[in-house]
């Protein structure tokens, strides 16, 4: 008998919802708009932290390229807002180069040697230093293309991140190592 009531009761708020269901369809777009509403909100006030959080990093990091032997280099995060809500919010960020003075800055992806994409890690690693806790990280023949003071840099660099995670690199240089 309790499971003919219940079921009873189901029937009856499916019957209630059924024929009420413009009223609820439109609270519940009112109830999305306020939502994205506030989402949006939210979007732009991450979007500006992101933008003084672009800022710093492209400091760090060009810092870093100077000390590795990429002082040419120019790096700087692209934030850009777009108009509808994402998983991470309004804004999609992509990492822009120019490895050379006076040229304009592109995709990093695109623009990149392999020992440069190597060294530009390096550069990234040694800046999220304080931030990023891995374990472990590796390098693959990070001394592609350097010789010298440029590798002694660069063994530096990973010396410096040797004394807050462990580092494992392939090389062929014994200042890396």
């Amino acid at each position: 008998v309790g499971e003919i009531h219940k079921k009873l009761s189901d029937m009856e708020n499916e019957l209630w919802e059924l024929e009420n269901a413009e009223t609820l369809i439109k609270k519940l777009k009112q109830e999305m708009r306020g939502i994205t509403g506030d989402l949006i909100t939210e979007g732009e006030a991450i979007h500006s932290l992101r933008n003084q959080a672009a800022k710093d990093l492209s400091q760090k990091i060009n810092r870093e390229l100077k000390f590795i032997g990429l002082g040419k280099a120019d790096f700087a995060p692209f934030v850009l807002k777009g108009e509808s809500v994402l998983e991470s919010g309004l804004d999609s960020v992509h990492f822009m180069i120019s490895t050379n003075t006076g040229e304009p800055k592109k995709p990093l992806e695109k623009i990149v040697s392999g020992g440069e994409l190597s060294r530009i890690m390096l550069a990234m690693k040694a800046a999220f230093l304080d931030k990023d806790h891995t374990p472990t990280v590796i390098f693959d023949e990070i001394d592609i293309g350097i010789s010298g003071r440029i590798a002694a840099a660069v063994g530096q660099k990973m010396y410096s991140i040797a004394s807050a995670t462990q580092v494992l690199s392939v090389t062929h240089l014994p200042q890396i190592t």
